[in-house]
């Protein structure tokens, strides 16, 4: 890793089945620093994980609000399947799939 990256704690990133996820879906949850934003790590920190997903035959999706800009931006550089909102608790939460690697991954 680059100097930058050394001995730092720059974000936060869970992987995993919540109230939004069925029994094939994994739910991304990210937090990045503000000062690496715009770097390309979360596009490829979701790649990977992606991958990662698609070898445990898991569909990839995250729940954000759409006014997240920089959220959107970023999902969508990365691939989005499709999306619909869900309500939970009267709040109303933006629901997106990501889409599956073009390879698939050998079990």
């Amino acid at each position: 890793m680059g100097k930058d990256f050394q001995n730092k704690i720059i974000g936060h990133f869970e992987l995993k089945q919540s109230e939004n996820t069925e029994g094939d879906e994994l739910e991304v949850v990210y937090l990045l620093d503000k000062n690496y934003w715009g770097k390309g790590l979360m596009p490829e920190i979701l790649c990977e994980i992606n991958n990662y997903a698609n070898s445990l035959n898991k569909i990839l999706i995250a729940t954000l609000n759409p006014e997240n800009t920089k959220t959107v931006k970023t999902l969508m550089k990365v691939g989005i399947e499709k999306e619909e909102w869900i309500i939970h608790d009267e709040v109303k939460t933006l629901k997106i799939w990501i889409k599956p690697p073009i390879f698939k991954s050998k079990n």
